[in-house]
């Protein structure tokens, strides 16, 4: 069985605990940026990875608390004549879970742009996010082409076609996106 993200998330323990105004309808164990924003896995805007995790739900513009780690857990359910049902979220231990294309989740598939580690299954029960960790920027297949050979002699290697010279300039491109996106190199 695979993780699925639930409803009626409780957070068990926090850390790093501080106020922060959010932008969209959060509910406890979004994960958000430091902008307040929902982090989101599809986003090629830079600084939209994940860097903390809702401790309440808020409306759009509420101050909540946020932290930077949580252990999340998943409560029972309580069934006709008070049977109780431990909730499980359906992922096996030691699974780690990344940053959803799904704005505000976690998930076992990495994002379409951004790869980046999130958490931890830490039993059926309970989750350890820990949303800080450093995102990967995923390029498209394209921009990562081996250089491809040709010409002879001092030229051999060489981009020596306008195609060639393409594939070479979207990979630069890709990899410049990436950077920007990282804040290693600043945005014009």
């Amino acid at each position: 069985m695979s993780y699925s993200d639930f409803e009626g998330k409780v957070i068990l323990h926090s850390w790093g605990r501080f106020r922060a105004t959010v932008t969209a309808a959060t509910k406890v164990g979004d994960l958000l940026n430091f902008a307040g924003a929902l982090a989101d896995g599809n986003s090629t805007t830079p600084g939209l990875n994940a860097t903390c995790v809702a401790c309440q739900d808020g409306a759009a513009a509420d101050e909540i608390w946020v932290a930077l780690a949580a252990e999340i857990g998943k409560k029972a359910t309580i069934a006709t004549g008070g049977v109780a049902t431990e909730g499980t979220h359906g992922g096996a231990i030691d699974t780690v879970l990344y940053l959803s294309d799904t704005a505000g989740k976690l998930s076992e598939n990495v994002g379409t742009v951004i790869a980046q580690p999130c958490g931890l299954c830490v039993s059926t029960t309970k989750v350890m996010v820990m949303p800080g960790c450093p995102s990967v920027f995923i390029l498209p297949a394209a921009t990562l082409a081996a250089a491809p050979a040709g010409g002879t002699g001092a030229t051999a290697g060489a981009y020596d076609s306008a195609a060639n010279r393409d594939i070479m300039i979207a990979a630069v491109n890709g990899m410049l996106t990436a950077l920007k996106n990282l804040g290693i190199i600043a945005k014009a």
